[in-house]
């Protein structure tokens, strides 16, 4: 198979289960179950950090409710095309220029990190206007730039911990293979892996 929006590589994953100065395997029977693996490993990370680690390929349009008339927050954004805004009616006759707005935090991408919020900039034409719902809409790339290095090492020690179950290993986790898909569940977790999705896990 292959893996759709994973936080780590076969080959990655293959090098950390290789020990040091040995060559790293070339079977390949099990790479469709790394691969599965892998893929639902890194949609656990989403599900618990309430975020998602990959950048979309291509624009997406997604709207938003502000609660005030300066700034809104967005999900994980990258970069942004089009900005609307609508005061109700459903037009969004508002199209705002990049001189309009701002993305905070100022410094996100040259820190590998998502912008969070849209900000109002100074002198600008346009305001959110609070409590409309659906009321932002903004087309662009949302996620974040690069996945994070201690997102990829979670997603290896989940994997990991997952697939030296299938040799009897590692048994106080409770995964699942099967046909249909790897079921994991918190007990699958190792406790460094805990430790680097933590702080990542977003405030709602």
């Amino acid at each position: 198979m292959t893996i759709t929006n994973g936080y780590c590589t076969l080959s990655e994953f293959k090098q950390w289960l290789t020990a040091a100065g040995q060559t790293i395997s070339a079977d390949v029977g099990d790479d469709s179950v790394i691969e599965s693996i892998i893929e639902a490993s890194s949609r656990f990370i989403d599900g618990e950090c309430a975020r998602h680690f990959y950048k979309s390929s291509a624009d997406e349009t997604r709207y938003y409710t502000a609660t005030e008339s300066t700034y809104v927050r967005p999900d994980d954004l990258v970069s942004v095309t089009t900005l609307y805004t609508d005061d109700g009616s459903r037009e969004y006759a508002d199209t705002w220029t990049t001189d309009d707005f701002d993305l905070w935090p100022y410094n996100a991408a040259a820190d590998g990190r998502p912008y969070v919020q849209i900000v109002t900039a100074p002198y600008s034409n346009y305001w959110f206007y609070p409590g409309v719902a659906k009321g932002v809409k903004i087309t662009g790339i949302f996620g974040w730039p690069s996945v994070p290095e201690p997102i990829r090492e979670a997603c290896i020690l989940i994997t990991l911990s997952t697939y030296k179950r299938r040799f009897g290993e590692n048994l106080s986790s409770v995964s699942t293979v099967t046909g249909g898909g790897v079921v994991i569940t918190p007990q699958d977790v190792p406790a460094g892996a805990w430790a680097k999705i933590n702080p990542y896990r977003r405030r709602l």
